[in-house]
């Protein structure tokens, strides 16, 4: 689809197309799509691009209606839909949970008082991501049920309050089916998939979706294995308000041109909190101002110019909506490969340097920086990867142990040896695709290395990852201490907000 003869079709020209498919390659992301909106100066009509590359895998080609997971970016459809509902029902995002749900609870007894839906819609509520708290076959009202029992990893609304949390935004999830006596997939359907014409968008796997990759040596370990991904995890009804919509490039061209347009869109977009960490967290720090967030939305500025963004990422997957208010313009990435945030970053940063004038950095450039970039996050992520030995007697600690929002510790004496594996990264909730097994390595002191062994579901394959520290006091066994699983945010230290694990009786 093209229509126009604008920056738009400038952006994709010929040089920037070989340019993209050379670091798809280089990168080992199998397809990419782009689409690309403007509206016209008079607002008389859209103009738009929407290209393709490469394949969705087993051999077929990406097309404008091939299907790909958006993850993160269901939040702004969450927060769209919730503003018409909770409008509907008397309420605003200012109105306190407790006084929609009055069993919501919190493990901060003060913040439960006083938690309002824009707080969880900000990430402000104190809660973190506990993205290892999620498993197969739980509902909507399982997440609301163990989001009251997880500890805080900071004071909601203070200075270090911004913690993400995909868990939050399936609390929201749960507020829509509460408030619409409705499934979300089928109100989020109801609201915005049918009016818009997103035809091929919604919570299934079908034929048409893209097949999800990964290679480990982008996902900053050692190996450098590409392997096709799991995609039964798709679909999964817990979390499917925090990050769960497949959709096309034709889907999300209309979607760009609607969101801004909806009741919402102003809370959505007006920041309520700040994130240093998160232009780290997607690589190359283009913003010349600290990211905020509002509502599904982050902002950020690159030449004095205000973004509107969010990224999206499971395993497999990566894409990037953006919307500049004063340009109108609308971007939509979307890529099916874990490595993909290099090649979501270089259309981005392009697009933004077409639309914001000054001078352009250019392609070569903005590949060099990546690199940079990429080289200091990989040396960072990869610290606590290398093996560990210890020569002191193994000394284990024999039982289940349970902590909310985390896997079960299932201690036998094969739990506990002499060197922690070399790691790598697993999968993103490597719980969802395969068997976890805590393994141990005993330091002295009470203080043990551990990391997870993961065994794949589809192939049986054994991968090393997740590296964490437990720490247990003399005497005592029946509770120990875990450092590292709670998925704190930027600010907070991880020796501060320790996973407590106690022995259970199965």
């Amino acid at each position: 689809m093209e229509s126009g003869q604008s920056k738009l079709a400038v952006v994709v020209s010929p040089d920037f197309e070989e340019h993209l498919k050379g670091l798809m390659k280089k990168r080992q992301v199998p397809g990419c799509t782009i689409a690309l909106v403007q509206r016209n100066g008079d607002g008389s009509n859209w103009q738009e691009v929407v290209r393709t590359y490469g394949s969705a895998g087993h051999g077929r080609p990406v097309t404008s209606n091939t299907r790909f997971p958006i993850a993160s970016n269901t939040k702004l459809f969450t927060v769209l839909t919730l503003a018409k509902l909770l409008e509907e029902n008397g309420y605003t995002f200012d109105t306190r949970i407790q006084d929609i749900v009055p069993e919501f609870q919190m493990v901060n007894k003060d913040a439960e008082l006083q938690c309002t839906v824009a707080d969880i819609c900000a990430h402000l509520s104190g809660v973190p991501g506990y993205n290892m708290g999620y498993a197969k076959g739980q509902t909507k009202h399982d997440i609301f049920k163990l989001f009251g029992r997880l500890e805080p990893s900071t004071e909601p609304r203070g200075g270090q309050s911004h913690q993400y949390s995909n868990i939050g935004y399936d609390v929201l999830g749960y507020l829509i089916e509460y408030l619409s006596k409705d499934t979300y997939r089928q109100h989020i359907r109801n609201y915005l998939l049918d009016p818009l014409g997103l035809t091929d968008a919604g919570f299934i796997l079908d034929e048409n979706t893209a097949k999800g990759y990964r290679c480990d040596e982008e996902e900053y370990s050692a190996r450098g294995e590409m392997e096709e991904l799991d995609m039964e995890i798709l679909g999964d009804g817990s979390w499917e308000s925090s990050g769960g919509l497949i959709a096309s490039a034709q889907d999300m061209d209309k979607w760009m041109k609607a969101f801004p347009t909806l009741p919402g869109y102003s809370f959505a977009s007006t920041p309520r909190s700040t994130d240093p960490g998160w232009s780290d967290t997607f690589n190359y720090p283009h913003s010349s101002s600290v990211p905020t967030y509002g509502a599904g939305l982050y902002q950020t500025t690159y030449k004095g110019i205000t973004i509107q963004e969010h990224w999206g990422l499971i395993s497999g997957y990566r894409s990037l909506v953006l919307w500049i208010d004063d340009a109108k313009l609308g971007l939509t990435v979307m890529t099916n490969g874990s490595a993909g945030e290099d090649v979501v970053n270089l259309i981005k940063m392009i697009v933004l340097d077409e639309f914001t004038g000054g001078q352009k950095v250019g392609l070569d450039e903005w590949t060099k920086r990546f690199d940079t970039e990429r080289q200091a996050k990989t040396a960072r992520i990869t610290s606590a990867y290398p093996t560990i030995s210890s020569s002191l007697p193994v000394k284990p600690i024999i039982g289940t142990f349970r902590s909310p929002g985390q896997p079960d510790f299932i201690l036998s004496d094969k739990s506990f040896i002499e060197t922690r594996p070399q790691c790598v990264t697993l999968p993103f909730r490597p719980q969802l695709y395969g068997d976890l097994r805590p393994i141990l390595c005993y330091l002295g002191g009470g203080k043990y290395e551990g990391c997870f062994e993961l065994t794949m579901r589809v192939d049986g394959k054994i991968s090393y990852g997740s590296p964490f520290q437990m720490e247990v006091e003399e005497g005592v066994q029946n509770t120990f201490r875990v450092y590292g699983l709670s998925d704190v945010g930027h600010g907070v230290n991880m020796r501060d907000c320790p996973a407590v694990f106690r022995r259970v009786v199965i």
